[in-house]
């Protein structure tokens, strides 16, 4: 498997074809991946070590207090012994479940106890197709393992709508590098994983953007996005989540609200935020042009 195949949006893995990416910025893109199983990166990571020697993980690749692949290593040892594959029944530890939804912290529905990790998934399995009727909009699963005696010790599985493990609570989340995307200022864009789309009217939470620009302290221009959510406009930055979006097509449902934003950034009636990058420019819901 390529890192490219980790890759969620069709359109980044058009444009990244040809580039060659360090082992640690594979392993990087290969654990961000909201398409790809937990097992199948554990499984990519382990051939990057086999692979490559420890001067291919050059520790000014990210952070020069950071050792990356002692980190890789652990990571795949600790899925190798304590993964929910040696799951087993343990009077100090629980299984907590709940939903929610998609590229948000709302929970959906009532949390629920279980003393095996196959009991909390055979339970989620059991409620799939009913939860997933329901709702509208894009949701995951989450499983977490408590250690009753210490509760601040615990591990968060996020599983999929097809309830493959896709993610844990770990130190991945402090890795990233700058991987510019081919988009324009006004593109419409959606996440790659939305099975939402098309969708046959506004569904706010769609994961609907569309592309801006900011001018950094150098002067550099760095891509942003805007994002209507109930409580009114969005700006959103990050490396994680652009790595999902894709431009839409003419399949897409693109919603009028969408389309007047992307019209007002082209035209610079938007202008977006220089210096400070507050998550919300604006308290009310009224459109800004």
């Amino acid at each position: 498997m390529d890192v490219l195949d980790f890759i969620d949006s069709p359109d980044i893995r058009t444009y990244y074809e040809n580039r060659t990416f360090t082992p640690a910025e594979q392993a990087v893109l290969c654990m961000k991946s909201n398409l790809r199983s937990y097992d199948e990166k554990v499984a990519f990571v382990a051939t990057l070590l086999e692979a490559y020697p420890d001067s291919d993980f050059p520790l000014e690749d990210f952070d020069d207090t950071w050792d990356i692949r002692s980190d890789l290593q652990r990571m795949v040892i600790d899925w190798q012994m304590n993964g929910p594959a040696k799951d087993e029944e343990y009077i100090d530890v629980v299984y907590v479940t709940y939903m929610k939804f998609l590229d948000s912290r709302d929970e959906y529905g009532d949390r629920c106890i279980f003393s095996t990790y196959r009991k909390a998934y055979e339970a989620l399995q059991a409620s799939k197709e009913e939860m997933l009727d329901e709702m509208d909009s894009p949701v995951c699963a989450c499983i977490i393992k408590e250690w009753v005696d210490h509760p601040e010790k615990r591990i968060t599985y996020t599983l999929n709508e097809d309830l493959q493990i896709i993610k844990t609570s770990s130190f991945w989340e402090d890795y990233e590098f700058d991987v510019p995307a081919p988009f324009q200022k006004g593109d419409i864009l959606l996440a790659a994983e939305e099975r939402y789309a098309p969708t046959a009217s506004y569904n706010e939470d769609a994961f609907f953007c569309v592309a801006g620009e900011r001018t950094l302290h150098n002067e550099e221009k760095a891509l942003v996005f805007a994002r209507f959510l109930r409580d009114g406009l969005h700006w959103l930055c990050g490396h994680e989540f652009r790595l999902r979006l894709r431009n839409v097509t003419e399949d897409d449902a693109v919603p009028k609200e969408i389309e007047e934003l992307a019209k007002a950034i082209r035209s610079d009636e938007i202008s977006f935020p220089e210096k400070e990058f507050p998550r919300k420019p604006q308290d009310d819901h009224e459109l800004p042009f």
